[in-house]
C-alpha cells in the first residue's frame, strides 16, 4: 500500500507540473535537439480530462482501475507525442563518493561451526548484530572467498551504514573487510560484484538517501584500502521519489568494463533508467560515461546482466506493470552505439531479474507475477530464450495461488555450459532455490530457510560455484527493530588429501639419489585447481612437485628425485597447497617415520708398484701407489705421503674422489744404496671418515747392487 500511495502521489506530481504549470520539467525535443522552455501538455484537453478521471478514482476506485488508467494516459502520451523523450541527465559523475571508509579487519561475532559439512540443511549467520541488518548482496572470487555487502543501522552514526563481509572458508567464519558511512545520510541498496581481468577488484554500487547520490567504489581484492571511487546526482532537483535502487553487471573478457544501471526522478516523466559504464575500474583516474537515459515510465525495478558479448537491462513500469528489455548495439554496451527497446511482459510484473549465459545466446528473465493485478496473489514467472531475444518462451513455476515472490537469478559467468542458470526466490514465508539443465526445466527445488514465520519478504540474493551447487542469503527478520543476513549453501568442496608417501629405496643412503612419493585424491565434490605438493624432512622443504587439476574421485602419484645430506631419523612429510574453496585442509599433509642411512668416505691404498719392479742404486725409478675410496660417500681432496723404512721422501694431491673412483700417484725417486727396503704409501684421513685402517699399504723392495767392471 506504501508503493501505491508512492505511485499516485508520483503521477499526480507529474500531472501538475505538465498540466498545471507555463515552467513544466523542461523536455527534449528529438527533431530540433532544442529544450522546450513551454510545456507541450498545457492546451491538451484530452490530458486534462486523463487528471480529472485520476482524481476520482483516488478518491472513489480501485487501485487497478488507478493503474489502467495510468497506463491508458502513458500510451496517449507516447502516441500523440512521440518527440518526448526521459530528459537529458543535467549530472556529470564526479571522483570521490561520498561516505568515508573503514578498514575493519576484525572476526565477526558470529561462526558457524557447522557450515563446513552441511548442505542445504540449518541457517547460517553472516551478520546477527541485533541490529538492523538489511539488503544483502552477495559475490564470490576465484579463489573461492565470498563477499556480502548490506546495509546496517551503525549506533554511533545514527544513519545505515554499507558493510561488507568476507569469508574465505565457504561460509564456516566470516570477517569485517570494510565499511562505508556517513554522519549525514543512510548509505542503502548496495550491489557488488567480483572482476578479476586486468585487475582484480570488488565492485560495489549503493546509494545516499535525501541528496540522492549514486556512488560507485572499486577495492583491491587483497587490499580494500586501494580503492577508487566517484558519485553522481541521481535525481531532477524537483524530484520526490527515493527508488534509485543502482544495479551492476560487468563483461569477463580482458579488457572488461562495468556496468551501472539506475532509477532516476524526472518529474516530466516519471521515474527514468539511467545507464552508464566504467572502463578499467582500478583506474582512479578513469570517469564513467556520462549517463544516458534508456528507459522511461514510473519505472520501480531495474537490472542488468552481460554475457556473450551481450548486454541487456530489464525495467518494470508502475506497480504492478509491464516490463521492458532494453538491448545495446554493441557487445560492450556503448552509450553512443545505440540500443533497441520491447515490451517483454505486458502483465502485472514485479521484481524482474535478468541473466545471460555466457556460454550461447541464452537468457533467461525472472519475474513476480501478480495474478489478476494483486500483488498479493503472485507466482513466480519466466521467460527464456536460445536465440538473443529472436524468440521467447513463458513460462512459471508455481501454482497461482502459491504467492511465491522476489526472486533472483544468476548464472555462472565462468562455466563452460550454457544452462547454468540458478534461481532463489520466497515463497510463502520460505526461501527457496532452484537451478537449471536446459534453461525449461528447473529441478532440484530445495528449501533452504528454517522459520517460515521470520523470512523476510525482501533482499533475496542468490550465487552459484558451479552447475548444480548454489548459495541463497536473505533478511532474518527477529523484529521490528532487528533484521539479520541469514545464508545457506549448497556448495561443492574440492578437498584435497595426501593419502600415501614413501620413498625409494625405502632407506635412502645419506648422498645418494633417490626418489620422493606423494599419493594425492581428491576426496571432495568439487574439480580442485592446479597446486603444489611439497616435501619436508625434519620440518625443512626438500623438493616439490606441480598437481595438476583433479576430478572429484581422483588420485594421482607425484614424484621428485633428491639427495639426502644429512643422515639418521626423522620425520617425512609431504603436503599440499589448499586451494580456493577448500573447507578441510586437516588432511592435507601426511608425516611418516624415515631413516636416511649415514654414509662415510673411506680411503684406502690399494696397490703400490715401482716401475722397474727391481730398480738399481743409483738409478731413478717411479713408485706409485692406487687410492680408492671404497667408502658409500665422496671424500673431499687430500693428500698422498710416501715412505722408505720410515723415512718420508715426498707426498702428493690426490683429487675429491666419488665412492668407488679411484685415483693412481706416482712420484720418482732414486735409491742410493742397493738392498732390501720397505715402501710405504699413507693417504691422509678426511673429514667424516671412520675407517683409516687401510689409509696406508706398505710393500717389501730389493734395490740391485751395482759394481764397477774392472
Amino acid at each position: 500500500m506504501e508503493r501505491i500511495i508512492k505511485l499516485t502521489i508520483l503521477v499526480f506530481l507529474v500531472l501538475g507540473i505538465c498540466l498545471g504549470s507555463d515552467n513544466g520539467g523542461d523536455l527534449e525535443y528529438l527533431g530540433s535537439k532544442k529544450l522546450l522552455s513551454k510545456n507541450p501538455f498545457k492546451n491538451d484537453t484530452v490530458l486534462k480530462k486523463f487528471e480529472e478521471e485520476i482524481k476520482r478514482i483516488k478518491q472513489e476506485g480501485s487501485y487497478q482501475e488507478l493503474l489502467e488508467k495510468v497506463k491508458e494516459m502513458e500510451q496517449y502520451i507516447k502516441t500523440k507525442y512521440p518527440e518526448i523523450q526521459c530528459r537529458k541527465s543535467e549530472y556529470k559523475w564526479k571522483k570521490g563518493g561520498i561516505g568515508e571508509i573503514i578498514i575493519d579487519g576484525e572476526e565477526a561475532t558470529d561462526s558457524n561451526t557447522s557450515a563446513k559439512s552441511l548442505r542445504w540443511s540449518g541457517d547460517k549467520v553472516i551478520a546477527g548484530s541485533g541490529r538492523m541488518e538489511r539488503a544483502v548482496s552477495i559475490a564470490r572470487d576465484s579463489n573461492g572467498r565470498l563477499y556480502a555487502a548490506f546495509e546496517e543501522f551503525h549506533t554511533t552514526y545514527n544513519h545505515y551504514i554499507i558493510r561488507i563481509r568476507v569469508s574465505s572458508d565457504n561460509g564456516d567464519t566470516w570477517s569485517n573487510w570494510y565499511y562505508i558511512y556517513s554522519e549525514d545520510y543512510d548509505l542503502l541498496y548496495p550491489d557488488i560484484e567480483v572482476g578479476e581481468g586486468w585487475c582484480d577488484r570488488l565492485i560495489l554500487s549503493f546509494y545516499a538517501s535525501d541528496i540522492k547520490l549514486l556512488n560507485l567504489w572499486t577495492f583491491d581484492l587483497d587490499n580494500p584500502s586501494n580503492n577508487c571511487s566517484w558519485c553522481i546526482e541521481a535525481r531532477d532537483p524537483l524530484g520526490a521519489g527515493e527508488n534509485i535502487r543502482p544495479r551492476i553487471a560487468m563483461d569477463y573478457c580482458d579488457q572488461w568494463y562495468v556496468y551501472i544501471v539506475w532509477i532516476e526522478e524526472d518529474v516530466s516523466s516519471g521515474d527514468d533508467v539511467y545507464y552508464s559504464r566504467l572502463m578499467f575500474p582500478c583506474d582512479c583516474n578513469a570517469t564513467p560515461s556520462d549517463p544516458i537515459c534508456i528507459g522511461e515510465g514510473v519505472v520501480n525495478n531495474v537490472d542488468i546482466s552481460w554475457g556473450n558479448y551481450r548486454l541487456w537491462v530489464v525495467y518494470q513500469v508502475g506497480w504492478p506493470g509491464p516490463v521492458y528489455l532494453v538491448k545495446f548495439n554493441t557487445m560492450f554496451g556503448s552509450p553512443t552505439g545505440g540500443y533497441t527497446s520491447e515490451l517483454l511482459f505486458s502483465a502485472y510484473c514485479l521484481w524482474p531479474r535478468i541473466a545471460l549465459s555466457n556460454h550461447d545466446n541464452k537468457a533467461c528473465v525472472l519475474y513476480t507475477r501478480a495474478v489478476d493485478g494483486d500483488e498479493n496473489n503472485t507466482n513466480l514467472g519466466f521467460a527464456r530464450t536460445e536465440d538473443s531475444g529472436e524468440n521467447w518462451e513463458f513460462r512459471w513455476f508455481n501454482d497461482p495461488n502459491t504467492n511465491a515472490r522476489l526472486g533472483d537469478i544468476y548464472y555462472m559467468p565462468y562455466s563452460s555450459d550454457g544452462n547454468n542458470f540458478h534461481v532463489a526466490y520466497w515463497e510463502d514465508g520460505y526461501i527457496k532455490y532452484m537451478n537449471t539443465d536446459d534453461l525449461y526445466y528447473w529441478y532440484n527445488c530445495s528449501t533452504v530457510s528454517d522459520n517460515s514465520s521470520n523470512s523476510d519478504e525482501d533482499y533475496v540474493s542468490v550465487l552459484a560455484n558451479r552447475e548444480n551447487e548454489g548459495m541463497v542469503a536473505w533478511v532474518y527478520r527477529y523484529s521490528s527493530t532487528d533484521y539479520d543476513i541469514h545464508f545457506d549453501n549448497n556448495f561443492a568442496y574440492p578437498d584435497l588429501k595426501v593419502v600415501d608417501i614413501w620413498t625409494n629405496p625405502s632407506s635412502p643412503k645419506e648422498g645418494e639419489s633417490c626418489y620422493l612419493y606423494a599419493k594425492v585424491k581428491n576426496i571432495g565434490d568439487e574439480v580442485s585447481p592446479e597446486t603444489k605438493v611439497k616435501w619436508y624432512f625434519e620440518g625443512e622443504e626438500i623438493s616439490y612437485d606441480w598437481v595438476s587439476s583433479l576430478n572429484p574421485g581422483e588420485e594421482e602419484t607425484y614424484f621428485d628425485s633428491y639427495t639426502f645430506q644429512v643422515c639418521g631419523n626423522g620425520a617425512f612429510e609431504a603436503c599440499i597447497e589448499s586451494v580456493g574453496g577448500e573447507v578441510n585442509t586437516d588432511n592435507n599433509c601426511r608425516s611418516e617415520d624415515l631413516t636416511v642411512i649415514c654414509t662415510h668416505p673411506d680411503l684406502a691404498v690399494v696397490d703400490i708398484s715401482v716401475s722397474p719392479p727391481s730398480p738399481k742404486e743409483g738409478e731413478s725409478c717411479t713408485i706409485c701407489a692406487k687410492v680408492k675410496n671404497i667408502g658409500d660417500k665422496i671424500s673431499p681432496s687430500t693428500k698422498v705421503k710416501w715412505y722408505v723404512n720410515g723415512a718420508s721422501i715426498g707426498e702428493r694431491d690426490v683429487p675429491s674422489l666419488d665412492p668407488g673412483q679411484e685415483e693412481t700417484v706416482c712420484k720418482t725417486y732414486t735409491f742410493s744404496s742397493c738392498g732390501n727396503f720397505t715402501i710405504k704409501v699413507c693417504v691422509e684421513s678426511v673429514s667424516d671418515e671412520v675407517n683409516t685402517d687401510n689409509n696406508c699399504r706398505s710393500e717389501d723392495l730389493t734395490v740391485i747392487c751395482t759394481h764397477p767392471d774392472l
